[in-house]
């Protein structure tokens, strides 16, 4: 059961961050912001169906908890990509 409610807790963290990311393409592309909205939701659904390539066979491959346990450090490796971006221009 906890890991139902971290696996929640987990994908309501990970798509509090889908505003910020149709932000950032209208802000790419202001002249299109509509097309932009359109490519970061492309983007996202298309990287979720890879994920869930990727990740059925590690399931089946050492089990559910674990390729589960593997996802849920996802997040914390890309905290850390992030924080090696550099600023925005006029932000720094």
């Amino acid at each position: 059961m906890a890991l139902v409610i971290v696996s929640v807790l987990l994908g309501l963290a990970i798509n509090i961050s889908l505003p910020i990311i149709l932000l950032i393409g209208q802000e790419v592309l202001p002249g299109g912001a509509s097309g932009a909205s359109g490519y970061a939701f492309g983007l996202t659904f298309f990287a979720g169906g890879i994920a869930n390539l990727a990740i059925g066979p590690l399931a089946d491959a050492i089990g559910l908890q674990e390729a589960l346990t593997a996802v849920g450090a996802l997040p914390l490796v890309a905290a850390l990509a992030f924080l090696g971006l550099p600023a925005p221009p006029g932000q720094e």
